[in-house]
């Protein structure tokens, strides 16, 4: 009888501990500081005129922990992307951009021509990982359009 309280005791210590350790991951994004983020893009504007289009994008520098970058879906949506690598979201580099072509976004700056990499992570335009070694997509924030106006908040 004994040997069976110890094996139950042992056993809800070690699913306490499998949920405590799982909740302290998932509670911040996997580490991304939340921010409040509350802006609206006027697609009127010449300096957002790329968002027009499907498949358009524009980085967002002083908005969410580390910029947010907003994508003309394929569906025709928008959506808002948080900047900030899933991989090692609190180091300096570890901020993503938008690749040069334009079909992708990376970890790492552009220094002129010239790309720094960070992790080398890669997501597609919605935020899905395509190469590691980050394994989380990116963070999202609620984005819609009402006429000409595009509003992204959390």
């Amino acid at each position: 009888m004994r040997y069976f309280f110890v094996k139950v005791l042992f056993l809800v210590f070690l699913i306490t501990v499998l949920v405590i350790s799982s909740c302290n991951e998932n509670n911040n994004y996997h580490g991304i500081p939340d921010v409040y983020v509350n802006f609206s893009i006027n697609l009127l504007l010449p300096l957002y005129s790329n968002l027009n289009n499907i498949g358009g994008s524009y980085f967002f520098e002083n908005e969410g922990y580390k910029g947010v970058i907003v994508y003309h879906n394929l569906d025709d949506t928008y959506l808002a992307l948080e900047a900030a690598c899933t991989y090692h979201p609190l180091e300096d580099c570890g901020k993503i951009c938008i690749d040069q072509s334009g079909i992708f976004l990376r970890c790492g700056k552009y220094s002129g021509a010239d790309f720094i990499e960070c992790c080398a992570s890669h997501y597609d335009m919605t935020g899905n990982v395509i190469q590691g070694p980050a394994i989380y997509p990116l963070k999202q924030y609620f984005a819609y359009r009402d006429g000409d106006m595009v509003y992204i908040n959390n």
